[in-house]
């Protein structure tokens, strides 16, 4: 058994706990990227937004529920009229939007704020991630920096449609 670092005791993985040096940096990193997406919080449904939220009654039910299970994803709270064009299974993400219904009613602000927030914790994630890699905590922070800052993420995270990426990558990393 080893002894305890920086005070606390020894996890059963043997993994070591966050350092404050550590925590303050995901303090940092959850600060940046809430302050680089905070004008997504004013736009309205855009695009593909319009159709998959707006317009969509199953979001707004959770009669609905069942079918996120069952039905392809954009047929779900629609006439079942034949073979779907797009056949993805996403029970995640309609769930994800049903309790922002539930939460917001309908309010595209509190959409936004919820893709914000899981990009957020995706972030810290990857951060985590990277010190867990023995990358140095600067090293890794910058790694995250430019992760949360890239120009190919900012559609999963200002369109409230691309939502089905940062819940992926949510899980991805927690899993790791």
């Amino acid at each position: 058994m080893t002894d305890a670092v920086d005070g606390f005791p020894p996890s059963p993985d043997g993994a070591r706990p966050p350092r404050p040096r550590t925590l303050t940096l995901a303090v940092m990193l959850a600060a940046i990227v809430c302050i680089v997406f905070a004008n997504t919080l004013l736009n309205g449904f855009v695009f593909d937004d319009v159709s998959m939220i707006r317009e969509n009654p199953a979001i707004r039910d959770a009669r609905y529920v069942k079918s996120y299970f069952t039905r392809p994803f954009f047929s779900v709270g629609q006439p079942v009229t034949g073979p779907v064009a797009y056949d993805y299974y996403r029970p995640l993400v309609l769930l994800s939007y049903l309790g922002d219904h539930l939460v917001w009613r309908g309010l595209p602000w509190g959409y936004h704020l919820t893709n914000v927030l899981l990009h957020t914790g995706v972030t810290v994630l990857v951060f985590l991630l990277l010190t867990r890699l023995r990358l140095s905590d600067g090293a890794a922070f910058i790694g995250a920096v430019l992760f949360a800052v890239h120009p190919a993420l900012v559609d999963s995270v200002a369109g409230v449609s691309g939502r089905s990426d940062p819940l992926c990558a949510l899980f991805f990393l927690v899993s790791a």
